[in-house]
């Protein structure tokens, strides 16, 4: 029964997002970059994203063309 209580209070510990350290940098420090930044990395801390993640190199420039 012991192992059975540690092992649902580690659970969530252990069901965390496993996506990749990114390295987010801003090209202009804008609050719409900053804005951005924030969203990516509450979406990867949030979901796991490791096999989706292709470059952990991300730079937000609010004045690029896609």
């Amino acid at each position: 029964m012991k192992h059975l209580l540690i092992a649902i209070l580690l659970f969530p510990i252990l069901a965390q997002a496993k996506t990749p350290r990114l390295e987010i940098t801003l090209a202009h420090g804008s609050p719409m970059e900053q804005k951005r930044k924030e969203q990516i990395e509450r979406l990867a801390a949030q979901y796991d994203l490791e096999k989706y993640t292709i470059t952990r190199d991300i730079v937000i420039d609010q004045q690029a063309i896609n």
